[in-house]
């Protein structure tokens, strides 16, 4: 993947600029945010013009020579090794390059301050990938350039190994193994989603290319001038097209030998398999394009072309089988001339593919409404001033950092969200439920998909932000709701019951029909809805409270067998299935959990540490999801969380 770029004299990046991109192996999606002309689309631009040859857009009135590109990668060292039939001094040279950047130190370079940061949230991953970097300059771009900082070191540890090594192989493998698909916004979607495009060619499936190429390159027997002789299809025309060319030069200079039919110095003569297959192609697809509701793609609006884009790519990438490379999506603003009722969907749709379909998306946009609503990736706030700034953070936990950020930013993030909801329930009739994470989703949508008509589940990474989101939708309910405008709206704000209780002084009991917020609670294994303040029954209570006892005890024994917590296998061995207790509930004396051995009792915390732990919350709930689906789950298994959460949502306005 990449992880950041090196550039300089590119647009408005004058001078060195680091700029990040990726924070963890685990970010496919990466976002660039900021305001117009900080350069977020420059960064999508300088990658294709880096791994596409696009138009090299130089800073005006900087050196030629002193202007290059250079992205950083970290590449998984048996998956490229093997995709570059690499040799022992490939894997050496690669080898040394990584060991070098990992080590590298100079604190007083300040464009490294932020390579050096990104750098140190990798380390653990030095012994499977390589970390490279490697580009061109604007003078030679075929020539390998490792930045102005590295080039001379990492040129003199390529020749100690090997004196003859060509270093410009480095640059070309890179190029091959990352297929970049750019899509800049004013691109014209209609013409993007024809079939014989290139950038629809990257995302066909490779066998289909390979099929194509190996009959024009197959063995055919041919006779020319009587005599028998083999070649390909591809030599055959090329040499029968070039006897047609030499007898029409022989005539024309008859009539005057000025005039000839040639190819210019420098540019290749025959055809190629790779030309006769583009033409093959162009010819097949171009009477085949795109429709939907029978119409042709071009008779649709904006918005819908910009949506039918992220469809089709992904339709595409999940038929393409060549997992050898690296498939890349850049798009910018994907929310362009979407209303904004449907831009909850279209990114939730691209973090679908960069999350499930092991392809990275970088992403440029303007509509904050998406950064509460994201958890898988990297979130890149761009600053203009005197020198370019770029602060990074997860996606996971952009919510407790948005301290950070300028406030307009963080106001605008809830509030085009809130938009988007309000938006959408008016001209889509959608239905709401905002939780805390992204593991209560998988229990919450295995429950109820399909159950409730056009629900969206909206995890936003904690209670304190589901309060908040709450809140901001408080004032329009109560205004829009009297006004009759809300009457069929459904919004239903959930948190646990912590330790700590949140609460709100926005209630009123008019609304709550339409929008409630509650905290889930498990009371004498009575699970109810709660309002949020201190009256009534409390007992700490999370959705894992809430489960199907027997499923979920399965879901923890197949959650230990995974290889990430296979060491604590043993301690949860040590206690067993309790029959006695009916519910999910593993804190306490009295749990799920019963201990085999007097030793069992001192391990427990050991143990919840690990099954609390986020990481393995979001295994476990795969798990029982997969056991829920395996037993063919009927409405009478329906936990009472999920029975309570339908009864809100299917009952009628009084």
């Amino acid at each position: 993947m990449i992880i950041g770029l090196f550039l300089r004299h590119y647009k408005i990046y004058n001078n060195v600029n680091f700029i990040p991109v990726a924070h963890s192996t685990d970010s496919g999606l990466s976002l660039f945010v900021g305001n117009n002309g900080v350069g977020k689309s420059s960064i999508l631009e300088a990658l294709n013009t880096f791994f596409n040859n696009g138009y090299w857009n130089k800073s005006k009135k900087e050196k030629n020579d002193q202007t290059f590109l250079c992205p950083c990668v970290l590449i998984n060292k048996d998956e490229f090794n093997f995709f570059c039939k690499n040799n022992e001094v490939d894997k050496n040279v690669l080898e040394e390059i990584s060991n070098y950047l990992f080590t590298y130190e100079d604190k007083n370079q300040s464009e490294l301050k932020e390579f050096f940061k990104l750098r140190k949230n990798f380390e653990l991953k030095k012994s499977d990938f390589y970390l490279l970097l490697v580009g061109s300059l604007f003078t030679d771009k075929n020539k390998a350039y490792f930045g102005s900082t590295f080039d001379n070191d990492i040129k003199k540890i390529i020749k100690t190994i090997d004196q003859n090594y060509n270093s410009d192989q480095i640059l070309l493998n890179i190029k091959k193994y990352y297929n970049y698909i750019y899509i800049p916004v004013e691109a014209n979607s209609n013409d993007f989603l024809k079939l014989e495009t290139a950038e629809m060619q990257k995302l066909m499936n490779k066998d289909i290319l390979e099929t194509i190429d190996s009959i024009l390159t197959e063995k055919i027997n041919t006779t020319n001038q009587g005599r028998q002789k083999s070649s390909n299809l591809v030599s055959f025309i090329n040499t029968t097209l070039n006897g047609f060319m030499d007898n029409i030069n022989e005539k024309i200079r008859v009539i005057d030998d000025e005039y000839s039919f040639k190819v210019e110095d420098g540019y290749k003569k025959n055809l190629t398999a790779a030309d006769l297959r583009d033409q093959i192609l162009r010819a097949y697809f171009s009477i085949r394009t795109l429709k939907k509701n029978s119409k042709e793609i071009f008779e649709l609006s904006s918005g819908e072309q910009r949506i039918a884009l992220i469809d089709i790519a992904t339709a595409f990438i999940q038929n393409n089988t060549d997992k050898q490379r690296c498939t890349i999506l850049a798009i910018d603003e994907p929310e362009a001339s979407l209303h904004i009722s449907k831009c909850f969907n279209q990114f939730r749709r691209i973090e679908n593919l960069s999350h499930n379909e092991n392809t990275q998306v970088l992403l440029t946009t303007h509509w904050y409404g998406s950064l509460p609503t994201l958890y898988h990736g990297t979130l890149n706030l761009i600053k203009s001033g005197s020198k370019v700034e770029i602060s990074s953070f997860p996606l996971n936990n952009y919510l407790e950092q948005r301290r950070d950020f300028p406030d307009d930013i963080d106001l605008k993030s809830f509030f085009e969200l809130v938009s988007t909801i309000i938006s959408s329930i008016k001209s889509e009739n959608t239905k709401w439920l905002i939780i805390e994470g992204s593991d209560d989703h998988l229990y919450y949508k295995k429950y109820l998909d399909k159950k409730v008509e056009n629900l969206f589940i909206l995890p936003v990474g904690g209670c304190g932000n589901v309060i908040k989101i709450y809140e901001y939708l408080f004032a329009p309910f109560s205004e829009k709701t009297e006004k009759g405008i809300l009457k069929d709206a459904k919004v239903l704000c959930l948190i646990d019951s912590d330790i700590s209780q949140k609460n709100t002084k926005f209630t009123d009991k008019k609304i709550e029909h339409n929008l409630k917020l509650c905290r889930i609670q498990n009371f004498n294994h009575e699970i109810s809805l709660c309002g949020v303040n201190a009256a009534g029954n409390y007992v700490p209570t999370a959705i894992e409270d809430c489960l199907n006892p027997s499923i979920f005890f399965k879901a923890l024994e197949k959650s230990f067998e995974e290889e990430n917590f296979k060491e604590y296998q043993m301690i949860f061995q040590s206690f067993e299935f309790n029959t006695t207790f009916n519910s999910s509930r593993l804190t306490g004396e009295k749990c799920l959990l019963k201990p085999k051995t007097m030793e069992a009792f001192d391990s427990k915390d050991e143990l919840m540490k690990i099954i609390q732990s986020n990481e393995f919350k979001i295994v476990l709930a795969q798990n029982y999801c997969h056991l829920v689906e395996e037993g063919l789950l009927v409405e009478e298994d329906l936990p009472d969380l999920f029975k309570t959460v339908l009864e809100f949502f299917n009952k009628k306005a009084p």
